[in-house]
């Protein structure tokens, strides 16, 4: 069945279906890298797959992004190794891949109208790293990892603080953290990635089993850490600033690992890190996507933008200039009040514009927050009109809506084109903001 079909209800028949990823898997005899996560999976993915291609190997791009799992099957005589995107929907039903490398980007509350609750879309995702062995890899964000647990269903408050705008007692209790220790313990190579030094996965200075080495940036540069010894890699100021430094400690972390594996053919790659230096990320379609600039202000297309964390962190990039913000979609399950709420720490905030199915109730939240919220747009074409309106040069017109394009769009890509468009043909008109 395809990865969209949502199979709970049919689980008395489970054992006549076969997931796509393992009739992928049973035909495909090349090494896999896998990447999976909440958010940034598809910049990540592209990112390794560019990397790795620049590094003189032959990648074939798959799963969310790329070509289709049966032709990579096809293709593989011409590859060292697949890269794939996978979501929760593609892994929840995963029985036999196996990646031979596996990327946790990040954990945050999404697809809660697909999967039960937290700890369902938590279990879907660890699937990677579940159906892995001992001579695997596994890169995990540092905050999913917590120490002494005895079940998954545990976990540290650094973990909740960093996983959701949520901070209440129910999330505490809904969210996991990977279990390090006990009898049930994940099998593969396993290594941590931060921003900072994760002390809380150390005990007397060294990291805990089976804890190997843990990334992260200390004194500019993000360094690696094993068996007590910290050696630098790169200057992250040397590094791409098209993404997130987060992006680029996970995305070295993983390097790191991959072009010492013997499984992969050598291509003389200990210089590894100085290539890093010399690539520029071109970005990828909807994601903080600058799409236009049109009398001084600029217009960013993040359709991709479909939870609360993503908005967030496109304000975040966006800080030293006045925005003007574009809020609209489904909320998928998730809570948005507590979006609203955060907002509030971003004070070059000048409109937020409120637009589709859920727009009055967002309003209505933007107000209880004081927040400089519009009135209601009905459509995207609406909001973007209140923008104009709003917008004066040296603005950002920020389209991350923070939720599902399904009210008004078959989907992210669709909405995010239309936004694009909308903006060209005002534009080209000459209508004056």
């Amino acid at each position: 069945p395809s990865p969209g079909v949502d199979l709970h209800p049919y689980q008395a028949h489970q054992v006549k279906f076969l997931s796509e990823l393992d009739l992928f898997y049973a035909g495909f005899s090349q090494p896999i890298l896998a990447v999976t996560g909440s958010l940034g999976k598809t910049t990540i993915t592209t990112m390794i797959s560019e990397l790795l291609t620049k590094l003189g190997y032959r990648v074939g791009v798959g799963g969310n992004i790329g070509v289709g799992m049966c032709d990579l099957i096809e293709q593989q005589a011409d590859l060292d190794l697949a890269v794939l995107e996978l979501s929760s929907f593609q892994l929840e039903a995963a029985q036999q891949l196996r990646a031979q490398w596996a990327l946790w980007t990040n954990f945050y509350p999404n697809h809660l109208d697909r999967h039960a609750d937290l700890t369902a879309y938590f279990a879907a995702k660890l699937q990677l790293i579940l159906n892995q062995q001992a001579v695997d890899i596994g890169i995990l964000p540092a905050d999913l990892c917590t120490t002494a647990l005895s079940t998954l269903k545990q976990v540290s408050a650094t973990a909740v603080n960093n996983a959701s705008v949520r901070h209440d007692a129910q999330l505490a209790a809904e969210v996991p953290g990977v279990k390090l220790t006990g009898s049930n313990h994940l099998a593969s190579q396993l290594s941590c990635f931060s921003l900072a030094r994760p002390t809380h996965l150390m005990s007397a200075g060294q990291l805990v089993a089976p804890l190997q080495g843990a990334y992260y940036v200390h004194d500019q540069v993000i360094v690696r850490e094993q068996g007590g010894v910290i050696t630098p890699l790169v200057t992250w100021a040397q590094l791409s600033a098209q993404t997130m430094l987060i992006n680029w400690v996970a995305i070295v972390a993983l390097l790191d690992r991959l072009v010492v594996d013997s499984r992969l053919k050598q291509l003389g790659t200990q210089n590894w890190p100085t290539m890093l230096v010399t690539y520029q990320f071109g970005g990828v379609p909807h994601r903080l996507e600058l799409c236009q600039e049109w009398q001084g202000v600029k217009f960013y297309n993040d359709s991709k933008s479909t939870v609360p964390e993503a908005t967030l962190a496109a304000l975040a990039s966006l800080r030293a200039q006045p925005v003007i913000l574009l809020l609209g979609g489904l909320s998928k399950g998730v809570h948005r009040e507590n979006l609203l709420a955060q907002l509030r720490q971003f004070t070059q905030l000048k409109a937020v514009i409120c637009f589709g199915a859920e727009a009055v109730q967002l309003q209505q939240w933007g107000a209880q927050y004081q927040l400089p919220v519009t009135a209601p747009a009905a459509d995207l074409a609406a909001a973007l009109t209140l923008a104009q309106a709003a917008a004066q040069a040296g603005d950002c017109v920020l389209f991350s809506p923070a939720g599902s394009s399904f009210d008004l769009f078959p989907n992210y890509q669709a909405r995010g084109e239309a936004f694009k468009r909308l903006v060209r043909e005002r534009a080209s008109s000459a209508t004056a903001l």
